[in-house]
């Protein structure tokens, strides 16, 4: 089946009784072609775009060395570790009240809890600079792009 019939295809109006029309979703009966035209890195940073982040010139080059199928294959095989926790990289304020002294520089603040709006914004701020350098260095596969 042609992907852009079946996207455009319309439902079909069936009558269930004399008053009431329905709408009959269709079945696919034939599966997806499989992709044959020769592997370039025009495909391969095709398919990084839709994975990744923005993939390196190195990543692009070591999807096309190692061939469309394995290249899906490592771009959706997750590791199950976890990265490392955020960790306070913010400076203590001289503010009343804004001191977040309860955490040393460089450790994670993620199960001390705070009602204190002043380190709270610090923390949020801490917290999206450690995923975006999650995103930017990310490995050779989906997960980023499907936290996000």
């Amino acid at each position: 089946m042609d992907r852009r019939t079946f996207l455009t295809a319309q439902p079909k109006k069936i009558k269930l009784q004399p008053t009431v029309e329905a709408f009959k979703i269709s079945r696919v009966q034939s599966g997806i072609q499989p992709y044959t035209s020769q592997w370039t890195s025009t495909e391969a940073i095709h398919l990084a775009r839709r994975t990744m982040f923005g993939a390196k010139k190195s990543d692009v080059d070591y999807f096309v060395s190692i061939g469309m199928d394995q290249a899906v294959d490592s771009l959706l095989n997750v590791p199950s570790t976890q990265p490392a926790p955020p960790v306070k990289t913010y400076t203590n304020s001289t503010t009343p009240g804004v001191l977040d002294a309860a955490i040393p520089q460089n450790c994670t603040w993620v199960n001390i809890n705070t009602n204190v709006g002043g380190i709270d914004n610090r923390r949020r701020t801490s917290f999206k600079s450690w995923w975006m350098g999650l995103m930017l260095n990310q490995d050779r596969n989906i997960q980023e792009k499907m936290l996000l």
